[in-house]
């Protein structure tokens, strides 16, 4: 999981436990600009799924030593540092999905502040939300396209229908999609609804999508009424994923009613 900030690339290397089971979180900050960079980790934290803040060991380990966390660590031109952030195992015991690592990095010349967010899932460490704060201009930062993918197939993985209602009201959810907006701030699941007795439907239909969280509680709901006068063979509907729930979403649930 990588993303590029002004020349630099930071990845998520490896989670390991050392021999005191404590657990280290290494990242590596490659600077591929021409010139040195200078840079602040700014409070490290590891939020569990229930909900607690654990913070990490006050120094961090990188290739050339030990740094406080209130100290600038300076990247030479087109070179690389790996940093090791130890949480203890009195306060991290395990590593569960949906826990949460916070990730502030200040790029000191520049004046930004950039927090990234990794969500612990099945499949590793997905990152799902930069935070971005400049100090005197607007800062435009992208997901690069693997990162987009990943956030896409996540959740088309977490989306479910019921077939018994598609087919008690004579039509069928074709062709799923996501795809995911950075500029907007949202996610966009697309689908199209087909009648499977020809190219009409005799009654509205209205497509129901509902978010799940992970405790099974219901955060948010969409709906999107099709009418016959309007329904050529099949229409096209779209609901937004908002930002704010996509560490949330453990189901999305599309069914038709009338």
């Amino acid at each position: 999981m990588t993303e590029e900030n002004y020349g630099l690339v930071v990845e998520i290397h490896s989670v390991v436990q050392n021999d005191n089971k404590d657990f280290m979180f290494y990242f590596i900050i490659d600077n591929t600009t021409n010139q040195a960079k200078e840079i602040k980790l700014n409070g490290v934290n590891y939020l569990t799924n229930k909900r607690e803040e654990i913070n990490p060991d006050r120094y961090y380990q990188f290739s050339g030593g030990f740094f406080r966390i209130d100290e600038p660590l300076k990247i030479a031109p087109n070179t690389l540092k790996k940093i090791g952030i130890k949480f203890e195992n009195q306060y991290l015991k395990k590593i569960l999905n949906n826990d949460k690592i916070y990730f502030p990095l200040e790029l000191t010349t520049e004046g930004v502040n950039v927090t990234f967010c990794f969500h612990k899932t099945e499949n590793g460490w997905l990152l799902i939300d930069i935070g971005v704060v400049a100090k005197e201009y607007d800062v435009d930062i992208k997901l690069t396209p693997i990162q987009r993918k990943q956030i896409e197939k996540r959740l088309i993985n977490r989306i479910e229908r019921l077939e018994a209602f598609e087919e008690r009201l004579g039509v069928s959810i074709q062709n799923l999609s996501v795809s995911y907006n950075y500029d907007y701030g949202n996610s966009f699941v697309f689908f199209e609804l087909h009648s499977n007795e020809g190219s009409t439907i005799k009654d509205r239909i209205t497509v129901e999508c509902i978010y799940y969280g992970i405790d099974g509680s219901i955060i948010y709901q969409n709906d999107n009424t099709v009418s016959p006068a309007d329904f050529f063979g099949f229409e096209v509907i779209s609901f937004r994923v908002q930002d704010e729930f996509l560490d949330q979403i453990s189901k999305i649930r599309l069914y038709p009613k009338k």
